[in-house]
């Protein structure tokens, strides 16, 4: 781990258990493309990866993983056998601060990095050659996500504030299907697999129940799915996660 430190890797956030399901919180760099991340097992590092897309992307991957990726299979099992026998696995990432170059090119760290630190290191959960293992990420990343069942659904009316300011209110009959006031919260549109990170607020309705705000984010998204005025079904996919159809 002390070598990983030393090259530039900084904590992130860590895995946890979540409604029987592995769930991931990244204090930092969840919007972050082409960077190495690794998992680390009580100082041990155990898995070393490289993503194309975003972090958030990459690792909903690993929450939600289908038959044809092996990778996001294997690491899910590994990473709820870790969290069930009260390990902790923490994230750490190298980002890249788009400084280094040769002539007027720039030179990507995670690709210059990424077979040197698995040859060197070993981490148990890579197994296959690190080409292999970073051709079935980059095609892993390229896919759109298998969302699970949703746990339940309410309804969202795009009005004008909404829909231009990107923020909406959640029904006082589903506030119970959502986290505290300042929790989190991924917000996906339609099939997209890119998530906006949005944030709760239960201090704003006199309910009690969420407001849930993804600013310009989340107003561009609607602007582009929905027209104006349009009622929307929002399915639960987790205390943490949700998604309009």
């Amino acid at each position: 781990m002390d070598r990983l430190l030393k090259v530039g890797f900084e904590h992130a956030g860590y895995w946890l258990i979540e409604d029987n399901r592995i769930a991931f919180k990244l204090d930092r760099f969840y919007k972050d493309s082409n960077v190495l991340y690794a998992f680390v097992v009580d100082g041990e590092v155990r898995y070393v990866g490289k993503t194309t897309t975003t972090l958030s992307r990459r690792f909903y991957g690993y929450r939600n993983p289908h038959g044809r990726q092996p990778t996001n299979t294997k690491n899910n099992a590994n990473i709820l056998a870790c969290l069930q026998a009260g390990e902790e696995v923490d994230i750490y990432v190298l980002p890249d601060n788009g400084l280094m170059h040769y002539g007027s090119f720039h030179l990507n760290l995670a690709s210059g990095l990424e077979d040197s630190i698995i040859k060197t290191l070993d981490p148990p959960w890579n197994g296959k050659p690190p080409k292999e293992v970073a051709q079935e990420q980059e095609e892993a990343d390229l896919q759109a996500p298998d969302f699970p069942a949703p746990t339940d659904t309410f309804t969202v009316k795009l009005g004008t504030t909404y829909y231009e300011q990107g923020f909406f209110n959640v029904p006082k009959e589903a506030s119970d299907l959502f986290g505290d006031h300042k929790d989190t919260l991924e917000i996906y549109v339609k099939d997209s697999p890119e998530a906006v990170l949005g944030y709760m607020s239960r201090k704003a309705q006199s309910t009690g129940a969420p407001r849930i705000y993804g600013r310009s984010e989340l107003a561009t998204l609607f602007q582009q799915a929905y027209s104006l005025g349009e009622t929307v079904i929002v399915e639960v996919l987790s205390s943490e996660a949700i998604r309009f159809t």
